[in-house]
């Protein structure tokens, strides 16, 4: 028959040792995940940011384009339909159709 030896636990230095180094270990492991969080939200932060400058450019060229392109093409389209019509009132008045006003 085999005899069964128990043995009380050891709380010798060394073990000591190990759980301090374990914890030291696991504390650093959460520090460098929330670092890591930390950093992916700057990153989803300035993302945010990068598109929000971006619309705003958007809408800058916008006013821009109306300003320098549209708003002039308009006006001068305006222009030579009134330059048009004058003619065209002329070529008729010359034909024989003119209405006067008296």
């Amino acid at each position: 028959m085999l005899a069964t030896i128990e043995r009380e636990p050891e709380h010798s230095d060394g073990v000591i040792i190990l759980n301090d180094v374990f914890y030291l270990n696991f504390q650093a492991a959460k520090t460098k995940q929330k670092i890591k969080e930390e950093q992916m939200q700057i990153t989803v932060i300035e993302r945010a940011q990068q598109i929000q400058i971006q619309e705003q450019e958007i809408i800058r060229r916008e006013r821009e384009l109306e300003a320098t392109i549209r708003k002039p093409a308009e006006a001068e389209k305006y222009r030579l339909e009134k330059i048009a019509d004058a003619n065209r009132s002329v070529i008729t008045c010359v034909a024989g159709f003119c209405k006067l006003d008296s």
